[in-house]
């Protein structure tokens, strides 16, 4: 019978831990556990705007301009600010804000991104642009996704544009 040597030291995944994520793995991109866990943040807060973006189709509300159909309005391109949804037609946007309720300190990939006072100053700035730009933009929350709330807000907001 084989046996293993365990004590001949720690493993390499001991040493450095390393994952290949699955949109990186073709790349041969080797990345850290922190970027790992921020990728995940990343696409849990994509989920939310596809959420969205799934209940304004299957409501047969006219598309808005986002990732999924027809690109990310950039209503100030010098400062690359994008819309996650857009009606141009309407001068209608929306801004999808999730980890409302999550601490502001810690492990970057467990922490709210609109809610530190810098990610609150900066979305101020923004806002304040856009409006002087001519746009109406509503903020909606998770909550507010998962509920409906936010869809029937829109629904509004376009009956009345």
């Amino acid at each position: 019978m084989k046996s293993t040597n365990l004590s001949s030291g720690p493993s390499k995944r001991q040493e450095s831990p390393i994952f290949r994520p699955r949109d990186e793995i073709s790349q041969g991109a080797i990345i850290s556990v922190e970027k790992l866990r921020l990728l995940e943040a990343k696409a849990r807060r994509e989920r939310l705007e596809q959420q969205l973006h799934q209940q304004i189709a299957d409501a047969k509300l006219p598309p808005a301009f986002d990732k999924w159909h027809g690109g990310q309005i950039r209503f100030q391109p010098a400062r690359r600010w994008a819309f996650d949804f857009a009606w141009p037609d309407r001068m209608l946007a929306v801004e999808v804000h999730g980890g409302t309720w999550l601490p502001t300190t810690g492990d970057a990939a467990k922490r709210g991104w609109h809610n530190t006072g810098a990610a609150f100053e900066r979305d101020a700035v923004k806002m304040c642009a856009a409006a002087v730009a001519g746009w109406r933009v509503m903020i909606v929350t998770s909550a507010m996704v998962r509920d409906g709330r936010a869809l029937e807000f829109i629904r509004q907001a376009l009956e009345e544009a």
